[in-house]
């Protein structure tokens, strides 16, 4: 795999998340004023502002037919947007009593999922925009939240160390894991649903086999906090942001590190793959 670095954009603030169409042609990029910027991946212009949150967003998604945008909100609200529409929000998710840490639209693009500092989850009709259940259980912030590729299991990280699994239908929880390395900062779920990757302190990336529950590996290399981990689309790659200024590419099946990609002059905050495998967006506090 050959690397080279690609235009950089340049956003009127500190950039805190970023997202990739599912079809490869557009990337959200979120900016800590509030506004999220829409650019199209072959000519890397801006196509569209999104406009509405009170603050940054510390997460971005498309939905699976790439129509849809989720962003987490530091203002307590998860908002959906029409990718290709107007620059207003079409819902407003509001029910969490403090700012959001991560959300994600299910496979079918029917619900919607998001966590907060306020140490709940809560899943949404995507349509509606009503809350359809509150999911409790951490008792810490929750950091990252996400559904599994077949839409049945939600798993979950928390600063309290623990990485629990839910029902999606029903909220149930299935699983509590604990981190031998404490709090989970970030997590990621394998689209062939073989790992869970979680990111903490201190620069430890955790390799977890969902079929057992044990950690596979820890993946050295980062020399701080972890900030964001994401998988490939084939399940192959892991990449991983950190404070350390860094990301990282590893390979999951050999468990090595294939490449550390420098170039930020601040901490990096999100990292996200696109469809093709063959681009990697990151963005942070430079």
């Amino acid at each position: 795999m050959g690397f080279g670095e690609l235009p950089y954009l340049v956003a009127e603030d500190l950039t805190s998340a970023c997202g990739y169409s599912p079809d490869g042609k557009l990337l959200a990029v979120a900016v800590w004023s509030g506004v999220i910027d829409v650019y199209d991946t072959t000519t890397w212009s801006k196509v569209r502002r999104l406009r509405g949150h009170d603050g940054g967003s510390n997460d971005v998604t498309f939905s699976a037919d790439s129509q849809r945008i989720v962003s987490a909100g530091k203002d307590k609200t998860a908002r959906v947007w029409e990718s290709n529409g107007g620059v207003e929000a079409v819902l407003v998710l509001e029910g969490h009593t403090s700012g959001l840490c991560g959300t994600s639209f299910s496979p079918c693009g029917k619900k919607v999922v998001s966590c907060s500092s306020d140490n709940t989850i809560r899943l949404w009709d995507a349509q509606t925009g009503e809350c359809l259940l509150v999911l409790e259980g951490h008792t810490s912030v929750v950091r990252g939240v996400r559904f599994s590729a077949d839409g049945r299991t939600l798993v979950s990280g928390s600063d309290d160390k623990t990485i629990r699994f839910w029902n999606a239908e029903t909220g149930e929880p299935a699983a509590v894991w604990t981190s031998p390395v404490g709090a989970v900062g970030c997590l990621a779920y394998s689209p062939n649903g073989r790992w869970v990757a979680t990111g903490h302190q201190y620069g430890d990336v955790l390799l977890w086999d969902t079929a057992t529950g044990e950690t596979s590996a820890n993946l050295y290399g980062h020399t701080d906090n972890l900030t964001s981990v994401v998988f490939s689309s084939s399940s192959q790659w892991l990449a991983s942001s950190a404070s350390d200024r860094s990301v990282k590419l590893w390979d999951v099946s050999s468990r090595t590190l294939v490449a550390t990609l420098n170039g930020h002059n601040g901490g990096v905050y999100k990292v996200d793959f696109a469809p093709s495998e063959r681009q990697i967006a990151s963005v942070g506090a430079d």
